[in-house]
């Protein structure tokens, strides 16, 4: 149990998706997976349901520590360029 939380520090490097989601959800992200594709990664589940680009471009899953996963979530979930409902209330 203590090598799990000493694996999730904010500076640590994930080995496992479900390591991020568990941290996302301890900063009161919940509802989101993280799913890996060829070269990228990609967030889905409800508080992604209207963005545009789901897709984070980085290899591997340990290319970015915890607390950048976070952030970067933070700022896809932040921009109003990557919602639907403002693609869709332009003329």
């Amino acid at each position: 149990m203590a090598d799990d939380k000493k694996s999730m520090q904010s500076d640590g490097r994930p080995k496992r998706t479900s390591a991020v989601v568990r941290y996302l959800a301890q900063a009161g992200i919940r509802g989101v997976q993280l799913f890996k594709g060829p070269g990228y990664f990609c967030f889905e589940g409800k508080p992604t349901e209207d963005w545009i680009d789901h897709t984070v471009r980085v290899t591997f899953l340990n290319d970015l520590t915890f607390e950048q996963w976070l952030q970067t979530f933070r700022a896809m979930d932040s921009n109003p360029a990557n919602r639907e409902s403002v693609r869709q209330a332009r003329p």
